[in-house]
């Protein structure tokens, strides 16, 4: 699984970041980014599903730069933001790992599709 919530040692993602695999390290090398070993020992994952309040993430957004080493402007920028705003933002494990996939292989594309049809359809799940 990508991500064993409790349990990051059994877990796809963390074992890319760690690995020396050139086909497996995330970040991949063609980015020309890398990872310090601090970075590498952090043991919480960021799944990138977030809920906000419109209106805050409205104001994230306009306040969003892109002065990073990639030069790219990061949604996972908004909750550090809103914190220095003194808004709440907490951490839920709500999702199932097959939610957290990302592809940057056509092995991997074909990971995501695979477990994407193994989930149950809408139709099929019992109806509050």
């Amino acid at each position: 699984r990508a991500i064993v919530p409790g349990h990051p040692g059994d877990s796809e993602l963390v074992a890319r970041i760690t690995s020396t695999d050139p086909d497996l390290v995330m970040p991949p090398p063609h980015t020309k980014v890398t990872l310090t070993d601090d970075e590498k020992r952090i043991g919480e994952v960021n799944m990138s599903t977030y809920v906000f309040e419109a209106r805050d993430l409205l104001d994230a957004l306009s306040r969003l730069d892109d002065a990073n080493a990639a030069g790219e402007y990061y949604l996972t920028d908004c909750p550090a933001i809103l914190l220095g705003d003194g808004k709440l933002v907490d951490a839920v494990a709500c999702l199932d790992a097959s939610e957290t996939l990302s592809v940057n292989t056509p092995q991997q594309l074909e990971a995501v599709a695979a477990a994407l049809r193994a989930r149950p359809s809408a139709a099929s799940r019992p109806q509050p």
